[in-house]
């Protein structure tokens, strides 16, 4: 059986690791095979999978993500934004689109299913230095799909859009003995898996809607809040990272509630928060404590409009991936 072939760009932003496909190379309706082709062994393509389209307005990139936890359309994911950034003017992506290079900035604008999505990418000599990403449009998405307070079989959780938001105090409140800080494998992260499965029976949702965060006000170095990455698919299992992978949707979500929750680390209607990923003291990370910076503008404690990024953002590989020739679909 002959072999599918595909040029790609694969980058991770902080564990979390994306293929990004031109879409206009891809069959049409051939797009949800393919992603799920890519996500699973043998090929390993990360965490989500975006496929690049001709604009069709004033964006410079379409962008559409298929998602390893829902396998199916994801509205945005921030980390591949991050690592379009990165990716754009060290790769093929920059003569596809034709985008131009300026000096010291440049901003590369994304037409997603959340909206648009302008990167800034500050150059330092002819290489990307700072990237920078900009969702005007996705706080309106989250808002539209609510955000309001839940209670979760007794623990207080906030719902932001289709983000399950707790605090780490209130989990342990609820749960003194259990250790919700690591993501390793074992009875703590099955009790989280259980909390929020039980959630989703209670409303009666579908499972593919819904993702964890947890955040605390405890940093361990110069942050102001850590967050915690919960991601569960099919039955319950978590992704296959050890470490908390950088999630830039997650961020604006856990902003969000902060700022609904009146716990934003500045006064004003402008500020920016410091988040720390995961705990250097329980999983001791090769990249050491990772970072993100939230910007947000508010009014009325709602907020309007967020900037982020992320400290940690890598290339991986780019050229041709060789997809399974599988005799049967397993899908």
């Amino acid at each position: 059986m002959k072999q599918q072939a595909y040029r790609y760009v694969k980058g991770h932003c902080g564990w979390d690791s994306v293929t990004l496909l031109y879409g206009d190379e891809i069959p049409v309706g051939r797009e949800h095979r393919i992603a799920h082709l890519l996500l699973d062994p043998p090929s390993h393509g990360g965490i989500e999978i975006g496929f690049m389209y001709p604009p069709e307005g004033k964006e410079d990139i379409r962008l559409r993500i298929i998602d390893s936890t829902t396998r199916t359309w994801l509205p945005m994911c921030g980390g591949m934004s991050q690592v379009i950034g990165l990716a754009a003017f060290q790769t093929d992506i920059q003569q596809h689109f034709h985008l131009r290079k300026k000096h010291p900035q440049t901003t590369i604008r994304i037409k997603t299913d959340s909206g648009l999505v302008p990167i800034d990418v500050g150059f330092k000599g002819d290489r990307p230095a700072a990237i920078k990403t900009r969702m005007p449009d996705y706080p309106d998405y989250l808002y539209d799909e609510g955000l309001f307070p839940v209670d979760v079989r007794g623990i207080p959780a906030m719902k932001c859009g289709y983000f399950l938001i707790f605090r780490l105090d209130d989990l342990q409140r609820a749960y003194p003995k259990a250790e919700f800080r690591h993501r390793g494998p074992g009875s703590d992260l099955e009790l989280l898996a259980e909390i929020q499965s039980a959630y989703i029976r209670d409303q009666g949702l579908s499972a593919s809607t819904l993702y964890s965060m947890i955040y605390d006000l405890n940093p361990e170095e110069d942050g102001d809040a850590r967050i915690f990455t919960r991601f569960f698919k099919g039955r319950g299992r978590p992704q296959a990272t050890l470490f908390e992978a950088q999630c830039g949707t997650g961020t604006i979500a856990v902003g969000m509630a902060m700022a609904a929750r009146k716990e934003l680390p500045f006064t004003g209607n402008k500020g920016r928060i410091l988040f720390e990923w995961g705990s250097a003291e329980l999983t001791p990370d090769p990249y050491g404590l990772r970072k993100s910076i939230l910007n947000m503008e508010l009014e009325n404690d709602r907020l309007i409009s967020a900037s982020f990024s992320h400290n940690i953002v890598e290339l991986q590989s780019e050229g041709i991936v060789y997809l399974p020739s599988f005799k049967h679909s397993l899908y």
